[in-house]
């Protein structure tokens, strides 16, 4: 696990400062949605105030290593105290055919950070990672990453 949080911190750190830059500047009152993408890294994390939801997907060899030409794609799903669940998912696209969910959704609350399985992210695929709010009485509208493909 040591390994695999290490790669968290790791791809996470430039991401994340980049997503702060851009919220920090936003000047509005609302949760502000950030996507992003660097060298076969992408996130998604909406900034709740006093906490956040983040997801973060990257392209990855069978090992869970990062690798921009890995065959894989791999990711974390994080809830920082935002103050409601974030049900987290991935999704993929096979030869632009469309996307589809992949596994199962993770409900995270009130804090947590969850490492998702591999998935086949070949040639001609491409993986995004998805989370939505859960306000209780209803669910919040998805929120997805830019997708990650081999090379890319």
């Amino acid at each position: 696990m040591q390994k695999k949080i290490r790669r968290f911190t790791t791809v996470a750190a430039a991401t994340l400062l980049a997503g702060s830059a851009v919220i920090g500047f936003s000047g509005v009152a609302n949760a502000a949605i950030v996507s992003s993408c660097s060298q076969g890294v992408c996130q998604v994390y909406e900034d709740m105030g006093s906490g956040y939801c983040d997801a973060l997907i990257d392209q990855t060899d069978a090992n869970e290593n990062y690798s921009l030409y890995g065959n894989f794609a791999g990711g974390f799903y994080e809830n920082q105290n935002a103050g409601y669940t974030c049900n987290f998912w991935m999704e993929r696209n096979v030869n632009s055919t469309g996307w589809y969910q992949v596994g199962s959704t993770t409900a995270i609350a009130p804090s947590g950070v969850v490492q998702t399985p591999n998935i086949w992210n070949g040639s001609g695929y491409q993986a995004r990672i998805c989370f939505r709010f859960n306000w209780g009485s209803s669910l919040g509208a998805a929120h997805c990453s830019p997708p990650v493909s081999i090379g890319v």
